[in-house]
Protein backbone atom coordinates (compact mmCIF):
# COMPACT_ATOMS: atom_id res chain seq x y z
CA UNK A 1 0.00 0.00 0.00
CA UNK A 2 0.99 3.73 -0.92
CA UNK A 3 2.22 6.02 1.68
CA UNK A 4 0.55 9.22 -0.13
CA UNK A 5 -2.06 7.19 -2.67
CA UNK A 6 -3.00 10.12 -4.08
CA UNK A 7 -1.27 11.72 -7.29
CA UNK A 8 1.52 14.13 -6.74
CA UNK A 9 0.55 17.79 -8.22
CA UNK A 10 4.81 17.66 -9.08
CA UNK A 11 3.51 14.27 -11.85
CA UNK A 12 1.00 16.45 -13.22
CA UNK A 13 4.20 19.57 -13.83
CA UNK A 14 6.61 16.81 -15.59
CA UNK A 15 3.92 15.55 -17.74
CA UNK A 16 3.09 19.37 -18.88
CA UNK A 17 6.84 20.12 -19.19
CA UNK A 18 7.26 17.01 -21.20
CA UNK A 19 4.47 17.30 -23.70
CA UNK A 20 5.42 20.90 -24.50
CA UNK A 21 9.22 19.93 -25.29
CA UNK A 22 9.08 17.28 -27.79
CA UNK A 23 12.79 15.57 -27.37
CA UNK A 24 13.32 16.33 -24.05
CA UNK A 25 12.47 13.04 -22.41
CA UNK A 26 15.25 11.81 -24.62
CA UNK A 27 17.28 14.38 -24.11
CA UNK A 28 17.30 13.98 -20.20
CA UNK A 29 17.35 9.83 -21.04
CA UNK A 30 21.27 10.56 -22.92
CA UNK A 31 22.39 12.61 -20.16
CA UNK A 32 21.17 9.91 -17.75
CA UNK A 33 23.31 7.23 -19.73
CA UNK A 34 26.28 9.76 -20.32
CA UNK A 35 26.12 10.43 -16.18
CA UNK A 36 25.70 6.96 -16.16
CA UNK A 37 28.74 6.07 -18.08
CA UNK A 38 31.05 8.12 -16.41
CA UNK A 39 31.26 10.83 -19.61
CA UNK A 40 29.59 13.90 -17.63
CA UNK A 41 32.30 16.65 -16.86
CA UNK A 42 32.01 18.79 -14.04
CA UNK A 43 31.17 21.51 -16.01
CA UNK A 44 28.19 20.30 -16.84
CA UNK A 45 26.66 20.79 -13.13
CA UNK A 46 24.96 24.18 -12.04
CA UNK A 47 24.87 24.52 -8.56
CA UNK A 48 21.83 25.15 -6.07
CA UNK A 49 23.07 28.60 -5.63
CA UNK A 50 24.12 29.05 -9.31
CA UNK A 51 20.22 28.27 -10.08
CA UNK A 52 18.80 30.52 -7.21
CA UNK A 53 21.53 33.52 -8.61
CA UNK A 54 19.81 33.12 -11.72
CA UNK A 55 16.23 33.13 -11.24
CA UNK A 56 16.74 35.59 -8.80
CA UNK A 57 15.76 34.28 -5.83
CA UNK A 58 17.55 34.90 -2.03
CA UNK A 59 20.30 32.69 -0.51
CA UNK A 60 18.66 29.88 1.83
CA UNK A 61 18.90 30.33 5.32
CA UNK A 62 21.59 29.12 7.11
Amino acid sequence: MAVHPDRDPIDDEIERVLAENPGLLEELQEWDRRFAAGEVRNDEFVTTDEVRRRLGMSAPPG
